[in-house]
């Protein structure tokens, strides 16, 4: 809507004007009046994340030598692999701008990203 990264179910559950059923207030284009501050918006930002974890298993020396090599590496990587919070947003670690400091809006939400890999030294 505009320029805002709102959630479907803000989107959905707006108020639309006098009479409608909502739980959320309206929703404006610029976005100015859509997070004017009041206890609305204030959650919990208490959050835990696994932010990186690797995994990775060198096989014996012995084993690798004779295969003529030096090193023989397989691993696993994640980043951003597990979050849990309650807050209703994208994510609790908000950015915002100048402007709309502490406010999620227009922040998209952390990636998760996971790699495997294999190192091999000759």
């Amino acid at each position: 809507f505009g320029n805002e990264n709102f959630t479907k179910e803000f989107f959905d559950n707006r108020w639309t004007g006098p009479g409608s059923t909502n739980t959320y207030p309206s929703a404006k284009i610029g976005g100015a009046t859509n997070y004017l501050p009041n206890d609305f918006y204030v959650e919990s930002g208490a959050y835990v994340r696994l932010r990186n974890v690797q995994l990775g298993y060198s096989l014996p020396t012995e084993l690798v030598n004779k295969w003529k090599m030096r090193k023989f590496r397989v691993f696993a990587n994640a980043q951003n692999a597990l979050n849990f919070f309650g807050y209703r947003g994208f994510s609790p670690e908000v950015g915002g701008s100048p402007t709309n400091a502490g406010i999620d809006a227009s922040v998209y939400p952390l990636s998760a990203t996971y790699r495997l890999g294999l190192q091999v030294t000759f």
